[in-house]
């Protein structure tokens, strides 16, 4: 039985089209990580100059692109627009609440959701675990933010400055011998591994979650009492901790390559 030639043609047809739309993402993709000139972007693309400057032309004509006077190519007012209206459609406690759900069922801790409002955090979600004593935060409650770990991973990326003044705001307790050291190598490390301060002694694991900028937007903690985890079960916690957080912020468009 003789095949369909117009059948044929219309498979050979999506196939172009599918190939073309990937080929102008890729710039998209491209241009999205460094502004460049139409030259730099054939060479980063591997198209020849002439297939670069056609999609080029139709991107800037739907203003996915914008080419300003000196020739330099950036993403365009469409792209922005789009950004923003889904950054507006994103909610991080239902991005994040399967991944809770799961690391609960396996791990049988309390999990904590916070975003950084000024000098302070508020808890977003809690997911409880099966611990009989835990930590009684509730979404909506305020903490500053050098209170918790969560609070020091909401401030990873803050300068030497912004963490002195922070927490000499807060107290002393917060700013005993090695404070400062110990800031830095969370920064370094990515993660907020500590015991608390008396009289609770919580012992958490925090990590911040970031966006397609690469901005800190929030952070997820494993919070319990000091009798539930000790130092090592915190330290074996904190690269799971560290993978929720990465899988959420890739939910958010991170990607570690930028």
């Amino acid at each position: 039985m003789r095949d369909d030639p117009a059948k044929e043609d219309d498979e050979a047809s999506r196939t172009i089209g599918a190939q073309t739309l990937f080929r102008g993402l890729d710039i998209l993709e491209i241009v999205g990580a460094r502004p460049m000139t139409a030259a730099d972007l054939t060479t980063a693309s591997g198209l020849t100059r002439a297939t670069a400057s056609r999609f080029v032309a139709a991107l800037v004509s739907r203003q996915m692109l914008t080419r300003s006077a000196d020739g330099v190519l950036r993403l365009g007012p469409r792209l922005m627009y789009a950004s923003s209206r889904a950054a507006e459609q994103i909610n991080l406690q239902s991005i994040a609440r399967p991944f809770f759900e799961r690391f609960v069922m396996a791990e049988g801790l309390s999990i904590f959701l916070g975003r950084r409002d000024g000098d302070w955090s508020v808890h977003l979600d809690r997911h409880a675990g099966r611990e009989h004593i835990g930590v009684t935060t509730r979404p909506g409650d305020r903490r500053g933010l050098p209170e918790t770990g969560m609070g020091k991973a909401l401030l990873l990326d803050d300068d030497v400055d912004s963490w002195t003044r922070l927490f000499h705001q807060f107290g002393d307790r917060y700013t005993g011998d090695g404070w400062l050291e110990r800031m830095r190598g969370h920064a370094r490390a990515g993660v907020v591994v500590q015991q608390g301060p008396p009289p609770d002694h919580i012992r958490s694991v925090a990590v911040p979650v970031r966006d397609a900028s690469g901005g800190i937007v929030a952070a997820i903690s494993v919070a319990t009492a000091a009798q539930n985890l000790d130092e090592a079960a915190m330290a074996a916690l904190a690269p799971r901790v560290a993978e929720i957080a990465a899988a959420i912020s890739a939910e958010l468009g991170w990607s570690p390559r930028g």
